[in-house]
């Protein structure tokens, strides 16, 4: 199967490149629209590249449903019309959440914009208009045992009661799934939280010993391996920045590596010089 990027040519002869839409890559590239001209460019060779990333953060890009916000599910499959007593198929369609960046830089615990529509100045024959509701927005500074930060940010009142119901911050931010938390901010806390649990020895209050093995000790059923821990959160951008890094490898210029040669050479030179010449014989009274 062949992975390609979708280039369109103007008559202006500029070219276009449009976001794949590949099936199975599609989900990929969730954060395609925020990219700019250059990006999109740099990006035409992506699909190659997402082959080459880890499975285990391939596996978090798969799409999953977040839990239900602005709305209730109904249980089963089937439901009775209360007016007209006809038998309905349940359908739980969860409402899209209006594009923005707040979400990013915020912990609205999943809340969002919602885009729709009223009846002007609340009237029943005036004309729809368009209207945004949007959560209300609470300044808080959350304090963090694992990184031992207090983090200023915008929180809304359903995020305040999930963290009394975690019975904490940080383990609202570990045990909280990337849709569910909805926020760049959040991944980008979950993601040194557990590195810092993964390097405990090392970066987990180095100074305070007896604190380490408390702080370990609660959150230690969040533990994973540092070199998955690493890859938690990212975008996709940054992904495959951090996979480039660690892929390249600087050439070593031509004089480096004959000086290397040569100095090896005379190393292998001198030591075998050493070896075959003759020991040395002492003669008493000899001089």
């Amino acid at each position: 199967m062949v992975l390609t990027t979708s280039i369109k040519m103007t008559r202006t002869s500029r070219m276009y490149i449009s976001p794949p839409s590949i099936i199975g890559l599609k989900h990929y590239f969730r954060y395609w629209k925020w990219f700019n001209r250059d990006e999109r460019k740099s990006y035409r060779y992506t699909p190659a590249m997402i082959s080459r990333l880890p499975k285990h953060y391939l596996d978090s890009l798969d799409p999953k449903e977040p839990t239900p916000v602005h709305f209730q599910p109904e249980q089963g499959k089937w439901r009775i019309d209360p007016k007209t007593g006809e038998r309905q198929k349940v359908q739980n369609i969860a409402l899209p959440l209006h594009p923005s960046p707040d979400y990013d830089r915020n912990l609205w615990g999943g809340e969002g914009y919602i885009k729709g529509y009223r009846r002007k100045d609340n009237k029943k024959m005036k004309p729809k208009v368009q209207r945004i509701w949007r959560p209300a927005p609470l300044p808080r500074e959350l304090y963090s045992e694992i990184l031992d930060k207090t983090i200023s940010t915008t929180v809304t009142a359903r995020t305040l009661d999930l963290i009394d119901e975690a019975h904490g911050f940080d383990f609202y931010i570990l045990k909280t799934s990337q849709e569910d938390l909805n926020s760049q901010l959040g991944m980008d806390l979950k993601r040194p939280m557990l590195i810092k649990l993964a390097r405990k020895d090392t970066d987990l209050y180095p100074n305070d010993p007896e604190k380490r093995e408390r702080i370990y000790n609660k959150y230690k059923g969040y533990v994973i391996p540092e070199e998955e821990a690493e890859w938690v959160g990212l975008r996709l951008k940054m992904a495959i920045f951090k996979m480039q890094h660690e892929e390249y490898k600087p050439p070593v210029p031509l004089m480096e590596k004959y000086r290397r040669q040569l100095i090896a050479e005379l190393k292998d030179r001198a030591r075998r010089e050493t070896l075959t010449q003759d020991p040395a014989v002492f003669m008493p009274g000899a001089g």
